[in-house]
């Protein structure tokens, strides 16, 4: 399923894509760790160091992440920095735990984002390659938009999480747009779209 995913997606800007994702920086990153039956052990948002003055961004990711409650200023002085902590920790969590599912919404940048910190790497330089390292690294991938195109009443994976999650009568915690609760919104969703919407 991956494979065909990112094959849709980027044959024809790969390189394109490529470029964009190793020149952008995380911002956030969210986690919610739960079992095979969806119950939640616990959601995590790490907020990462991001300079405005500094660092390269789109004006309006960033204009949009503003409108929705991220604090630019805080983030420069606040922020977890990245090498010293979280891709220490995460590049952790994925070699102790390889029989790990992780669960995306439209989560192609992120993955891509999180193999290149769990790798150290640049990206793969073909669509093959990188389909090929993602299963390598992260084994099962299940991504809730794309399932949703084969669900009856999701819209052909037409609509975005919180609509889904509404659809699916789950409900959010915490603020939208935010990397946690995004992450602990997505986690159940699976469940329910598992469980014959």
């Amino acid at each position: 399923m991956a494979a065909a995913k990112i094959t849709a997606v980027w044959r024809q800007n790969f390189q394109q894509e490529i470029f964009r994702l190793d020149a952008a920086l995380l911002i956030q990153f969210g986690i919610t760790v739960a079992d095979v039956s969806g119950n939640i052990g616990g959601t995590w948002e790490f907020n990462l160091r991001f300079d405005l003055s500094r660092d390269l961004f789109v004006s309006q990711s960033i204009q949009f992440l503003q409108d929705n409650g991220v604090d630019f200023d805080r983030l420069r002085r606040d922020g977890i920095h990245f090498y010293d902590m979280f891709a220490q920790l995460l590049s952790r969590v994925v070699a102790r735990h390889r029989n790990l599912c992780w669960v995306t919404f439209h989560g192609l940048y992120d993955l891509s984002h999180t193999l290149k910190t769990v790798t150290n790497k640049p990206l793969p330089p073909s669509v093959a390659a990188f389909a090929s390292q993602l299963g390598i690294v992260f084994g099962d991938v299940v991504d809730i938009k794309y399932m949703a195109r084969f669900c009856h009443g999701l819209r052909g994976g037409e609509l975005g999480l919180a609509a889904i999650a509404k659809i699916l009568k789950v409900e959010r915690v915490g603020g939208a747009h935010q990397a946690g609760s995004d992450s602990l919104l997505t986690g159940p969703c699976v469940h329910k779209d598992e469980d014959g919407i």
